[in-house]
């Protein structure tokens, strides 16, 4: 009995964790103003089999996932202006109960930066952690909590751009 309350609590959670962060996690910086909006979606990769036989990996909707399972969280930042939208920053949080996976995160013509606590942003390379007895060292991908692209250009008028990264489910 306990196993199954387990699994239906860790369900629940996760159903909560995928809906939380698909529309609460990304917000762009206020000069991009009301023109760009996001949308956040959990997607996961899905092997099928084309005519030809050959399989074909493609993404779709996150719907059941459990412990083990990666999930990629693509963000979509849309200006609906009909001018171009500078300054766009993407801020998103890797959902509680998942960790980054290393060197999944991406985005064209951005910076990445790193956080531990969602509040300073460096580099990868830069960010240390302190352990409990007070030695430093370099963070892990497991380390990171929250991430931070500065789109380098603009978005077009009536454009869109998508940045993503993985988290596996603990």
């Amino acid at each position: 009995m306990r196993k199954h309350n387990t699994a239906r609590t860790l369900a629940y959670a996760v159903s909560l964790s995928l809906a939380a962060a698909a529309t609460n996690a990304a917000q762009p910086a206020p000069a991009a103003g009301a023109c760009v909006s996001l949308e956040t979606q959990a997607l996961q990769e899905q092997s099928v089999a084309g005519a030809d036989g050959a399989r074909k990996v493609t993404l779709v909707p996150a719907t059941k996932v459990v412990p083990g399972d990666q999930v990629v969280w693509q963000t979509t930042a849309r200006n609906s202006c009909a001018s171009a939208a500078a300054n766009v920053v993407i801020n998103q949080a890797v959902p509680e109960h998942m960790t980054l996976v290393a060197d999944s995160v991406a985005g064209a013509e951005t910076r990445v930066l790193y956080s531990l606590d969602g509040k300073s942003f460096v580099a990868l390379a830069d960010l240390v952690v302190t352990e409990a007895n007070g030695t430093k060292r370099a963070a892990r991908a497991e380390d990171v909590r929250h991430l931070r692209w500065m789109l380098n250009g603009s978005i077009g008028a009536n454009q869109s751009t998508s940045v993503r990264y993985s988290a596996r489910l603990r």
